[in-house]
């Protein structure tokens, strides 16, 4: 069992003897709509990992590095940025988690500490980076692409008349790697692209048994 408490940058300097790893959201305010004339509400970037799971570009800070250091060349390594023209910084912090890890005898120790970053883009230097990722060291060996969240929700047709949600609420029904998602809707937040009523919204929606039993989920066999 394992638990995630969140932390000031201050109190996540203080802890010792944990891994240490810093992860970063870049998104753009868009200018396009999708299906349906259907509006976006941003474009956030987020990254396929190669276990299977969403999660953020970053990664574990090495042993010598602080924070930005480690981060930034994490950023380099899994989608070709350009740290000068990209830099990732301490204004772009959002939010610290401390991860405790259930014992045998029942007590929880600290093993974790996860940084994340938001650094918002112009349409153009978003478009760039999601192209220039290819040339990423780490393209197709730990990372498996970028991807968009949909943040949006289509309201139209029998399909979201019955299963509201569709869109961003369905999105939240995928696996993340540790805390992405909290990380994610947290910084969905406190850049104003939705508040916190319309995330809790979409949680609910999300949570529908019927659409993971009758969507999500479904399976199908064959008979030989």
């Amino acid at each position: 069992m394992e638990k995630w408490t969140k932390v000031s940058w201050e109190e996540a300097d203080e802890i010792t003897d944990v891994v240490r790893a810093a992860h970063c959201a870049f998104w753009c305010e868009p200018e396009t709509k999708t299906l349906r004339d259907t509006p976006i509400k941003a474009l956030l970037m987020m990254q396929l990992r190669f276990d299977g799971l969403l999660g953020f570009p970053g990664g574990l800070i090495d042993a010598g590095e602080n924070i930005l250091e480690g981060l930034n060349r994490e950023l380099r390594e899994e989608m070709a940025l350009d740290n000068a023209r990209f830099p990732v910084g301490k204004e772009h912090w959002v939010s610290a988690h401390l991860r405790q890890t259930q014992q045998p005898d029942g007590s929880f120790k600290k093993t974790q500490v996860c940084h994340f970053f938001s650094k918002k883009l112009s349409k153009e230097d978003f478009y760039e980076i999601e192209k220039k990722q290819l040339e990423a060291d780490h393209w197709g060996y730990e990372n498996f692409g970028l991807i968009r969240a949909p943040v949006l929700e289509f309201t139209a047709g029998s399909v979201a008349e019955k299963y509201p949600g569709r869109g961003f609420a369905w999105f939240l029904t995928h696996s993340f790697i540790s805390c992405a998602r909290e990380q994610m809707t947290e910084m969905i937040i406190s850049e104003g692209i939705l508040t916190k009523d319309e995330i809790n919204r979409y949680f609910e929606m999300s949570r529908n048994p019927e659409l993971h039993e009758k969507l999500i989920n479904s399976s199908s066999t064959t008979e030989n």
